[in-house]
């Protein structure tokens, strides 16, 4: 059976890339291999797997020279070993490593590593050997031959996202990974309503697998907010997927087509996940969007009692614009933002002494810049309630 794979572009083929550690080829920002270490590494598990790896490149001089890698066993401290080697034009070189190189690494991450390597030259990977290229790598080893054949899986097909940004892809296609720049590095979630690729920087593992899974979350969280897709957003603020499971983070931005469909979802009966619903209100919050309704007449009532009571305490609650609204906040009475005063229905249904308490709080908020349990609040309060005293007893302290 056939099992060959080769790996081909142009340019020269270093053999000091593959005899030295920490040496890389890569000059280019964007590269997705990791030539040296990754290749080494996919030599030895190559070998490991019993196939043959075979490089035919040509030098600076022009001419073609071929590199054919080998395990030879050795006895090291009583322990068969077996010891990688280059042979070259009639004579073997030692790789300095052996096939226990990358033992934990799965077959795919080999056939990764040379993938990775030859697209970073803008090379052509096939099972069909193809003429005018400067240097083939010839691999005849059946899991990587399965790898090729399964390389949808690892390597992310050409297709169009279904929303991006400049820091990351969302693909309708359901894959079993999430993809940085286009290699799969982390499996995705079995209840994963889409796919995703990741394009600002990951830390990886020596593997190339995500280092810190919390950047991937969060780079998820943060271009699911940013999407303007109707189909997208409805999905994960309401669905039982992974991505409503995780939730929304109210420090990142969001998209205006994503408050959108949150404010229309909510008056389904389905509604929204909670974690959504709080990240809508959070911003609205922000922006001092907070719908507004006019009092009946029962509460307006109220609030001139709350008013004139004030007033005679020298508290001229029409100082600032008062507005009342729903929306402020779980349990949430009243707010002072940029020289309003905010109240919500909540005090209304306490009772007027409430509305009276919360309209004086609010107003001290502005008069004084005092902020909630802060000195200043404290002291104005601490005064209030001695010159209440000092008109009840007719005289100064």
């Amino acid at each position: 059976m056939n099992n060959k794979v080769y790996f081909m572009n142009n340019g020269t083929f270093d053999l000091r890339g593959m005899l030295t550690f920490g040496l890389s080829a890569k000059v280019k920002d964007d590269a997705i291999g990791f030539f040296g270490t990754g290749f080494k590494y996919a030599v030895a598990i190559i070998l490991r797997n019993l196939g043959t790896i075979k490089i035919t490149t040509k030098g600076e001089d022009g001419n073609y020279y071929m590199y054919e890698f080998f395990a030879k066993r050795e006895n090291f401290r009583g322990k068969d070993t077996d010891f990688i080697l280059d042979h070259t034009t009639g004579e073997s070189i030692s790789a300095n490593i052996t096939t226990r190189v990358g033992i934990n690494w799965k077959h795919w991450m080999a056939f990764r590593e040379l993938y990775c390597n030859c697209k970073d030259e803008e090379g052509v990977i096939s099972t069909e050997y193809q003429e005018g290229f400067d240097t083939v790598i010839e691999v005849d080893c059946a899991p990587i031959y399965q790898a090729f054949q399964e390389k949808d899986s690892y390597i992310l097909p050409e297709m169009e996202p279904i929303f991006k940004t400049g820091s990351a892809e969302i693909y309708e296609r359901k894959l079993p990974y999430i993809y940085y720049r286009g290699i799969a590095v982390y499996s995705a979630q079995d209840d994963a309503a889409y796919t995703y690729n990741i394009l600002d920087y990951l830390e990886l593992t020596e593997d190339r697998t995500v280092k810190y899974e919390f950047y991937v979350r969060a780079a998820i969280q943060k271009v699911l907010q940013l999407c303007d897709v109707d189909q997208v957003i409805e999905q994960v603020v309401q669905d039982n997927c992974f991505e409503a499971k995780q939730g929304f983070d109210k420090d990142w931005p969001v998209s205006e087509k994503f408050i959108e469909v949150c404010d229309r979802l909510q008056n389904t009966d389905k509604g929204i996940r909670e974690s959504a619903r709080l990240l809508v209100k959070t911003i609205k919050i922000k922006r001092r969007e907070f719908p507004e309704f006019t009092p009946n007449e029962v509460q307006q009532k109220m609030i001139n009692k709350a008013k004139s009571f004030l007033l005679k305490m020298d508290m001229p609650i029409d100082q600032y614009p008062i507005k009342y609204v729903t929306g402020l906040g779980d349990d949430v009475m009243g707010r002072a933002l940029d020289g309003t005063i905010y109240i919500s229905e909540i005090p209304f249904n306490m009772g007027t002494k409430q509305l009276a308490s919360t309209l004086m709080e609010e107003w001290v908020h502005l008069k004084t810049g005092a902020h909630d349990f802060d000195r200043t609040m404290q002291s104005w309060l601490f005064d209030k309630i001695l010159s209440v005293g000092e008109t009840i007893n007719g005289e100064p302290i």
